[in-house]
């Protein structure tokens, strides 16, 4: 939302109708600056410690200046879509591939501030005052995002108590029809009339996170998995491009929330609106309503239309991290369009005092550049953090391309989890990664078009018979030499059509 509305960035649900419009400094024009020459033995296409850096220094800045939120005996800053999110999804990546186990001391409070929330649920400050049943509609279904990350990613056992009772609160403020009261401002696009549908779409990222709910098994005793699927099913096709690809994202990690044929239809519409340099517009992923009933839809501000119009990185990183993880052989172009722009839009900028290498995108509400209250400092980047977490995820999910396990699946085995959130389901998700990954490198053909060829191929190697070819390549008496030549001709076929 964005501080009063983050962004997943879960950004903009600020959740925490933070104050975002509070009266602040003249703002300060955003400055290119030129690239820092910098001597590397093999140069990198992007810079991940530059990335790492910008996350966690607007994250120090988000704990200073965001709406602070009494909370037992202490005050948190309230979880933002646009910078809170966006973090906690692409930190603990970019750690990784640094080759570093240990949280950062920004996912730490982050964490510790999530846990005081969690355990404070019957007493604690709303996130956005006035608005009670959207506050905790949006908190529970964050919370959950939150800790079944941590608990997913640092495997400790401490941990499940507490999201066990976030998933108690998320399913308790669930609606009827499967969706949760979300926080709506009028702030796109995340805290709106249409944010809801994005709602549903993290809580099925959440309890997909949190296993043992995703091929819906005991832990789903009141059908909030059911319903769930039936809200994102149901509503979709009344979505914008930019909820729907959310719908894809969450798809990848709680099965059966789109069916093979919308993501291949959604992969082709995403394609057409690609613009020709090879990113996309979060603009051009409307409509977007600012929660008005009717036309003329207009936000509060005067966004700049001519800097919306072009490639951004939020879009284009979110668009190509969801197309990677679900592994579409029909969205490889454009991947690698995608890909390049992204290597090619890691902006060196100066932002009042701070000087970062990220990426770019601005608001869909105000003109954060030059106009007033909403372009200072601070509040200019908030959609540039979503833009920077997502690049990042994109750009790594790229380079693994070669593994069978996500980048936020590592380490999420049975070990990671308690008994009630950890279920045989692992297993299941686990060979359906990997059988997407083996389907992904038969270079996109359906497995019903390899299958007859792997096995006549076999075939001319090891006959069903057993008996002993015209060419004598197989004999009862083979010794172990003879058994081993066999093998590896046998692994051969496989390969050739693996590779």
């Amino acid at each position: 939302m964005k501080s009063v509305g983050s962004a997943f960035g879960l950004p903009l649900l600020a959740v925490c109708a933070s104050s975002a419009l509070a009266a602040s400094t003249d703002p300060v024009p955003y400055q290119a600056i030129p690239p820092v020459s910098t001597a590397r033995n093999t140069p990198m296409a992007w810079d991940q410690r530059a990335a790492a850096k910008y996350l966690d220094d607007r994250m120090d800045l988000w704990f200073d200046k965001a709406r602070k939120l009494r909370t037992g005996q202490a005050d948190t800053a309230c979880a933002s879509c646009h910078t809170t999110l966006p973090y906690v999804l692409a930190r603990p990546a970019l750690r990784k591939a640094a080759g570093i186990s240990q949280p950062t001391p920004q996912e730490t409070k982050l964490l510790d501030e999530t846990l005081c929330r969690v355990n404070t649920y019957a007493s604690h400050e709303p996130l956005s005052k006035g608005k009670d049943e959207q506050s905790r509609g949006s908190e529970a279904v964050l919370n959950v995002l939150i800790l079944a990350n941590a608990v997913a990613e640092q495997n400790r056992s401490e941990l499940y108590t507490p999201i066990n009772r976030a998933l108690d609160e998320l399913w308790a403020a669930q609606r009827a029809d499967g969706a949760w009261d979300w926080l709506d401002t009028g702030m796109e696009p995340y805290e709106t009339s249409d944010s809801g549908y994005y709602g549903v779409a993290l809580a099925a990222i959440a309890v997909g996170t949190a296993h043992g709910y995703g091929n819906g098994t005991d832990g789903d005793v009141w059908g909030g998995v059911g319903r769930l699927r039936s809200y994102l099913k149901a509503h979709y096709a009344q979505q914008n491009l930019y909820n729907r690809t959310w719908a894809l994202l969450a798809s990848t990690r709680l099965p059966s929330v789109l069916s093979r044929e919308q993501t291949v239809a959604l992969a082709g519409d995403l394609e057409k609106m690609q613009n020709a340099d090879g990113g996309w517009s979060l603009y051009r992923l409307g409509p977007w309503t600012w929660s008005k009933p009717n036309p003329p839809y207009e936000p509060k501000g005067k966004p700049d239309l001519a800097a919306l119009a072009r490639s951004d990185g939020y879009a284009t990183g979110l668009i190509a991290y969801a197309l990677r993880q679900e592994e579409l052989p029909v969205a490889d172009s454009s991947l690698k369009r995608a890909r390049a722009w992204l290597e090619a839009n890691q902006q060196e900028c100066q932002i009042g005092p701070s000087r970062w290498r990220c990426w770019r995108t601005f608001s869909l509400n105000f003109d954060t550049e030059y106009g007033g209250e909403s372009g200072e400092p601070w509040r200019r980047m908030f959609m540039s953090d979503a833009a920077t977490a997502f690049a990042a995820l994109a750009l790594m999910s790229s380079e693994k391309t070669g593994d069978w396990l996500k980048v936020e699946d590592k380490g999420q085995c049975h070990g990671a989890r308690s008994p009630r959130v950890c279920r045989a389901d692992c297993v299941a998700g686990h060979l359906g990664r990997l059988r997407r990954h083996l389907l992904l490198k038969i270079r996109g053909l359906a497995w019903a078009d390899i299958r007859p060829r792997l096995e006549a191929r076999m075939a001319t190697v090891r006959p069903p018979s057993g008996k002993v070819t015209a060419s004598g390549a197989r004999q009862a008496e083979d010794d172990e030499d003879q058994k081993g030549q066999r093998e590896r001709e046998e692994q051969a076929p496989a390969e050739a059509l693996l590779a």
